[in-house]
Formats: C-alpha cells, sequence, structure tokens
C-alpha cells in the first residue's frame, strides 16, 4: 500500500455529513478555491496534492512497462488530474470522479498525457488493450 494516495485528512470535518459541513464558511474555499483550503486539525488540499503527484512520478518511474494500478479516493484523484494539467488546483472541482470509475495517465520521456477520465462503463483490461 502507497501511503501517499490514502484519502485526505479531513480533520475535523472526518465523519460528518456533506449537508453539515455545506453550511460552514469553509465549504465555499473547498468549492471556489481548493488551493486556499486547510480542513481543520486536517491537512491541506496542496499538501494532499504534493504528496499524490509525488507517489504517481515516483511509481511512473519505476521499471517495466507493464502498467501500474493505484487505487484512491475521488479527492486524491482529483488532485492529481490537476496537477498533472498544471493547474494547481485551480481545476480540482471541474473533476467528475465517481465511485469504482478508471481513469487512466500514460507516462513516456516526454511527460504525462491524461487517457481516460472517469469511465464507468468499461473493464479496465479492454482500456489497457487500446493504449
Amino acid at each position: 500500500m502507497e501511503e501517499k494516495v490514502i484519502e485526505v485528512d479531513f480533520g475535523n470535518w472526518t465523519g460528518q455529513k456533506i449537508s453539515s459541513l455545506a453550511r460552514k464558511k469553509e465549504w465555499k474555499i473547498v468549492q471556489n478555491s481548493p488551493e486556499d483550503m486547510v480542513f481543520p486539525d486536517g491537512e491541506s488540499l496542496k499538501a494532499l496534492q504534493l504528496r499524490a503527484l509525488s507517489a504517481v512520478a515516483s511509481l511512473s518511474r519505476t521499471r517495466g512497462s507493464n502498467p501500474k494500478l493505484i487505487v484512491t479516493h475521488a479527492d486524491v484523484i482529483k488532485a492529481i488530474l490537476s496537477g498533472l494539467l498544471a493547474s494547481g488546483l485551480k481545476d480540482f472541482q471541474k473533476f467528475a470522479v465517481d465511485p469504482a470509475s478508471i481513469s487512466i495517465i500514460d507516462y513516456d520521456k516526454k511527460g504525462s498525457r491524461i487517457l481516460t477520465l472517469n469511465n464507468t462503463h468499461s473493464k479496465l483490461i479492454d482500456l489497457l488493450d487500446k493504449k
């Protein structure tokens, strides 16, 4: 298990209902300027993005041409995708990442490309065969 791709440390927000959190002033920060969000007694979305991108970059450098699989939560995936687009966290809320969806990132010597985003209808093996 790669610790750097675990869920966001939501601190005091952990386990609370979205309907309750949506009434907090910090909710607007998460929605409108996620790069500024630090969860009370938790981590910032910037810290999440840095650790997740570090894990993906490290994995991309591992030997072998076989695909690597990362299984994680939506916010982690959104942070990775935003970072790969070099938008910081500006585009964080523009991504839809459904439960059990598949997103595929291709790495080569030139960098990364997002090949598949939020696919919920295909089998992973079928997507990899098309790569």
